[in-house]
């Protein structure tokens, strides 16, 4: 079992995956592992000399190599770009929030936004529900809050007339977004609409959106927080901490893409920023934000072609980046076959009832330009 005194780790060799070499404290294997005898015992899921190393299993050729909604690059003039997925309610039900747009390719899709997909596994067979929101929107991030309310975090920019793209040949009309735009008038922290913000500037553009059920009602409000600066904040992530905290991931742009945390009592915030991944300027964005069962903090995230770790104790002030690649531009198929893509970004995981992690989803572009969710179990 896991527990954490003064960040003392303990954990039953059956939950241990790959020993490694290396270490003479946790932090050395990342907070992902127990440093034993100089050696890395990585937490289940997690592998490599310092335990940063996401362990997955060959993605699925009978879902064409791993693609967890493959409608999206088969010619329905519909892109994707980031895929996260939680357990609904009831046995063998999941749902999904996916990024989706017009466009041939993933660098020139046009008016994305939230959409919904459900399905009974969580790697195949995933059809569209809904729409959640109005194009334009990017970067949503779907949760579940402890007593079971559905949380998406997302992004506004223009909220112009953009034609909707789902995907799914079998939708032959345009959807009727869930959220609402604001009128005039019309409050973006108290009407459950969506105020349009500017591409490049701060403005009110990081919403949250939540309700009981998928199908709403859906209630919306702005994000705010404290202490960050001025500037454009995107791709955010969250996490309910051990504690009682609300923790959020996010991007901001100074000079560069830089990845910050933010802690709030509530989902809804405000939220104070409380540290910086990022402390000179550089690429860093896409971060997904998850607390292991042993309380430690951690992130998946990339800069350039790089996927990466990094971790925090308990606290979440002070941050670590990790040594080496969590995961690659390359990937393996249950056919032998090795794929080797363009991109790899927006990392979501999918756990167990235990904390351990099950499923890994990342958004891909391949080297001829379509871009789908990849899903790859986990070790």
């Amino acid at each position: 079992m896991y527990r954490y005194e003064s960040f003392t780790i303990v954990i039953a060799l059956s939950l241990l995956g790959t020993v490694t070499a290396g270490c003479s404290t946790n932090e050395d294997c990342e907070l992902l592992g127990v440093c034993s005898s100089g050696s890395c015992k990585c937490a289940k899921g997690f592998t490599g000399e310092h335990c940063g190393q996401l362990d997955l299993l060959p993605a699925n050729s009978a879902t064409a190599d791993g693609k967890a909604w493959p409608k999206q690059a088969s010619g329905t003039g519909a892109a994707s770009w980031g895929m996260s997925v939680v357990r609904g309610d009831g046995a063998d039900n999941y749902h999904a929030i996916v990024n989706v747009g017009c466009g041939d390719t993933a660098t020139k899709v046009t008016g994305t936004f939230a959409a919904i997909l459900s399905s009974t596994e969580p790697d195949k067979n995933w059809t569209f529900t809904d729409a959640v929101t109005q194009p334009t929107s990017f970067n949503p991030h779907m949760i579940r809050a402890p007593n079971g309310t559905y949380l998406l975090y997302f992004r506004v920019n223009d909220l112009d007339a953009h034609p909707f793209c789902t995907g799914d040949p079998n939708v032959k009309s345009a959807p009727t977004p869930l959220i609402k735009v604001c009128g005039p008038g019309q409050s973006a922290t108290t009407d459950n609409c969506l105020h349009a913000g500017s591409p490049d500037g701060p403005g009110i553009n990081m919403y949250v959106a939540w309700a009981d059920s998928l199908d709403g009602p859906w209630q919306a409000s702005n994000v705010s927080i404290t202490g960050c600066g001025n500037f454009h904040k995107s791709n955010p992530t969250t996490a309910f901490l051990k504690d009682g905290r609300v923790m959020l991931s996010y991007r901001f742009n100074y000079e560069g893409e830089m990845v910050a945390f933010a802690t709030a009592d509530d989902f809804r915030g405000p939220f104070k920023s409380i540290a910086n991944l990022t402390h000179t300027h550089g690429n860093d964005e896409d971060s997904y934000l998850w607390q292991q069962p042993d309380g430690s903090l951690h992130i998946l995230y990339h800069n350039g072609e790089n996927g990466l770790h990094a971790f925090s104790d308990v606290s979440g002030t002070a941050w670590t980046k990790g040594s080496g690649d969590a995961f690659t531009l390359t990937y393996n198929t249950t056919a032998g076959t090795t794929v080797t893509v363009k991109r790899r970004e927006r990392p979501e995981m999918l756990f167990d009832a235990d904390g351990h992690p099950q499923y890994f989803f990342s958004a891909v572009e391949t080297h001829e330009g379509n871009s789908f969710s990849l899903v790859q179990p986990f070790a």
